[in-house]
């Protein structure tokens, strides 16, 4: 079976895929060029995104200990 890196995370994907099974990003079309600092934006931003909800859990946790 034919794979190829995923532009956002750079995990092993399969070749025909349209999105990643790991980072849930749609693949861009082979023929459309994409610009690689909007990869990385949208690869920062997936990031930043789980890191707020893992401190906004964590804070709920806490204050339900407390509670």
């Amino acid at each position: 079976m034919e794979t190829k890196k995923c532009p956002y995370c750079g995990e092993e994907i399969p070749a025909k895929a349209t999105k990643c099974k790991y980072c849930r990003e749609e693949l861009p079309k082979d023929d459309i060029p994409m610009d690689t600092s909007v990869k990385y934006e949208r690869s920062l931003g997936n990031q930043i995104w789980i890191i707020v909800m893992i401190v906004v859990i964590a804070i709920y946790y806490v204050l339900k200990l407390i509670v």
